[in-house]
């Protein structure tokens, strides 16, 4: 019997070695020379399923990289991406990157390209002076600093998973936050894979955006616009007033966002057991949505060790959604279920009313963040949903959720 067992473990070691390979390259830029901190993502089609930044040298290594892996996406800010399939042997030797063509004009040059280096136990993107802050919003941002995946507010830590964020030490609890701060107001952003003990046991990885110091005196004006085509367009207007004296800054600012936006998705799995079970799902969902959001408050810095600040929110959304279900399900073959559903739906946020006090200090060695939040909300959602079904009776279903 230990023979036997032995020999299968033989057996599925070398299964396990012969399907697992490491991927490996060198990424090089127009010079030849080795760029670092470049992000290098593995992909299955468009699903994510790791990533890693180039070493000082320009070198990458997957150990052992995921089977169902077959591309990697190869990014940095200034550059082409690279989307390449994964040799047989993993090993895709030098990569060289091409800047990109909006990179090429006279404005924006190699050396308005951002930097990266390593301060303690964070990675530090600066992004004042260079072409990150001409981006747009903090998102845009967000999206081409190393180690980072994500979108909206929700970002991620290559090989940590979701990381919170901080806005010059102060807890982001709501999304829409990073969105609403302008690229041209960030000094830098760091990224802490591995948070100490000031940070909750559950935080897997911390974001710290850095602003750049307020500088004049008086009256500023800004305005901000993004439009996303996604089937249809979404729009979203900001504008932003300031006004600073000494040390303190008083600012407001205004949100307003509306679109409509589509969803599809087709889902296919097989459960093997006593018998074959297929199941086929598909959803197209199409929703719009309308957004309004108010935020007035302060900052005063005493001095570069100490500053308070505070200020209120008001969010309010609506919206309705009409969507297509489709749901079989067969056993060896034989179908066993099936369904078709119409849906039709509204939801709104009743205003959702945030408020946030802070303090941050040094004194000699110790470092003091203090945040209090206060948020209420509520939420009503209603939606008709038509059932068809091939195997027993047609029904309606109304649901209300307050």
């Amino acid at each position: 019997m230990r023979t036997i067992t032995c020999a299968l473990c033989i057996v599925m070691s070398a299964a396990l070695s012969m399907s697992a390979k490491n991927v490996t390259g060198t990424v090089i830029d127009e010079t030849q020379q080795p760029v670092s901190f470049v992000n290098v993502v593995l992909i299955a089609d468009s699903t994510f399923i790791d990533g890693k930044v180039t070493d000082d040298a320009g070198r990458f290594l997957f150990e052992n990289a995921d089977s169902t892996a077959n591309k990697v996406k190869i990014s940095m800010i200034g550059y082409e991406d690279l989307v390449l399939p994964i040799p047989a042997d993993g090993n895709f030797n030098t990569l060289s990157l091409t800047p990109s063509s909006v990179m090429l004009g006279e404005v924006v040059v190699k050396a308005n390209l951002p930097s990266t280096r390593i301060k303690g136990n964070a990675i530090v993107t600066n992004v004042e002076n260079s072409v990150l802050a001409t981006t747009g919003s903090a998102n845009d941002v967000l999206k081409n600093v190393p180690m980072l995946t994500g979108s909206n507010g929700n970002f991620s830590v290559f090989g940590r998973g979701d990381a919170i964020i901080y806005i010059n030490g102060r807890l982001v609890r709501n999304s829409s936050e990073v969105g609403q701060l302008a690229s041209s107001d960030i000094k830098e952003v760091q990224v802490i894979n591995n948070p100490g003990a000031q940070y909750g046991a559950d935080v897997n990885a911390v974001i710290k955006i850095v602003t750049k110091k307020p500088v004049g005196e008086g009256f500023s004006l800004s305005a901000y616009t993004d439009n996303i085509y996604n089937k249809w367009f979404t729009t979203t207007e900001q504008l932003d007033l300031k006004y600073r004296t000494g040390g303190l800054e008083i600012f407001a600012t205004g949100n307003f966002s509306h679109g409509k936006n589509y969803d599809d998705e087709y889902i296919l799995s097989t459960t093997n057991g006593k018998s074959v079970l297929s199941m086929v799902s598909q959803e197209s969902v199409s929703t719009t949505k309308t957004a309004i959001s108010g935020k007035i408050g302060f900052n005063y810095q005493f001095n570069d060790n100490h500053s308070i600040g505070a200020y209120y929110q008001n969010d309010y959304n609506r919206g309705h959604h009409f969507g297509h279900y489709l749901n079989d399900i067969s056993e060896n073959g034989t179908l066993s279920e099936s369904s078709t559903s119409d849906l039709k739906g509204w939801f709104k946020a009743l205003p959702c009313n945030s408020a946030n006090i802070y303090y941050n200090g040094t004194v000699g060695k110790f470092s003091f963040d203090v945040n209090g939040d206060y948020m209420q909300t509520k939420d009503n959602d209603r939606t008709y949903q038509y059932e068809q079904n091939q195997f027993s009776d047609n029904r309606n279903v109304t649901t209300f959720n307050t």
